[in-house]
C-alpha cells in the first residue's frame, strides 16, 4: 500500500489517493479541488482509479467528485449523507460562493466491508461532525481515514447542519477509541496520528 497525501482548496482539506503498488489499482478518498491537481498526479504516476470514497458530505471534500465521476470512477458515500451531499445550504457549499452538490453511484452503511484495489475497508459510522459521517478501516494495513470525526488533537467542529458535540465524542470514544493503538490515522485537515496517541493526549475528548 502506497499513500500519497494531497492538501487541497482554501480549507487545507487533505485527499488521500491509496495504491496497490503491483496493480496501481487506486482509491482516492474526499476529492477536494476540481483542479488539474488530482488528474495530473493520477496520469503522470499511472494510476488506475477504481473508486472515490467520501467520508462525509461537506463542500470542501466533495469539490473534485463531479470531476472524476465524469471520467467513470465510481463514487461510494454514506447512506445518511446523501440528503446534505445534494443540499447547497446543508454543505456549506453557498456560503463559501462556490454552490456544489454531488450524488454518490453507491453508498454504505455501519459495517460494511468494500473490497476494493485488493484491499479490504470496513466503513464505521462516526456521526457528530455531520449525522452520517463514516471512517474507513484498511483492516489488514492497521490505517484509518477519518474525515473530519478526529483530528491530531482535537475533533471536528459541530457548528454546523446535523452536527453534535456530544454525539461526536462518542463516536470517537466508542468507535475509533476501541481500535489498535498502533493504528495509524490520516484525517481529512491536519497531519497524521494515532489511536494511542489522541487517547492520551486529544483534550477534546479526554
Amino acid at each position: 500500500m502506497i499513500i500519497h497525501t494531497m492538501t487541497l482548496n482554501a480549507l487545507l482539506t487533505n485527499t488521500y489517493f491509496i495504491f496497490n503498488e503491483e496493480t496501481l489499482e487506486t482509491i482516492i478518498i474526499d476529492p477536494a479541488w476540481d483542479s488539474k491537481d488530482i488528474t495530473g498526479y493520477i496520469e503522470d504516476n499511472g494510476l488506475k482509479p477504481v473508486a472515490v470514497l467520501l467520508t462525509h458530505g461537506h463542500f470542501d471534500h466533495i469539490y473534485g467528485v463531479k470531476m472524476l465521476q465524469d471520467k467513470g470512477i465510481t463514487v461510494i458515500a454514506p447512506e445518511k449523507e446523501k440528503e446534505l451531499l445534494g443540499d447547497v445550504e446543508m454543505n456549506l457549499s453557498k456560503r463559501f460562493k462556490k454552490p456544489v452538490s454531488a450524488v454518490p453511484d453507491k453508498t454504505v452503511v455501519d459495517g460494511d466491508v468494500l473490497e476494493l484495489a485488493g484491499f479490504a475497508i470496513r466503513v464505521i459510522e462516526t456521526p457528530g461532525h455531520t449525522s452520517g459521517s463514516v471512517c474507513y478501516e484498511f483492516t489488514k494495513q492497521n490505517v484509518i481515514f477519518t474525515g473530519d470525526t478526529l483530528f491530531n488533537g482535537t475533533i471536528g467542529r459541530t457548528d454546523v447542519p446535523t452536527g453534535d458535540w456530544e454525539v461526536e465524542c462518542q463516536s470517537v470514544r466508542n468507535k475509533l477509541f476501541v481500535l489498535p493503538e498502533k493504528m495509524i490515522c490520516y484525517p481529512g485537515h491536519g497531519s497524521t496520528t494515532t489511536i494511542g496517541h489522541e487517547k492520551m493526549f486529544n483534550t477534546a475528548v479526554n
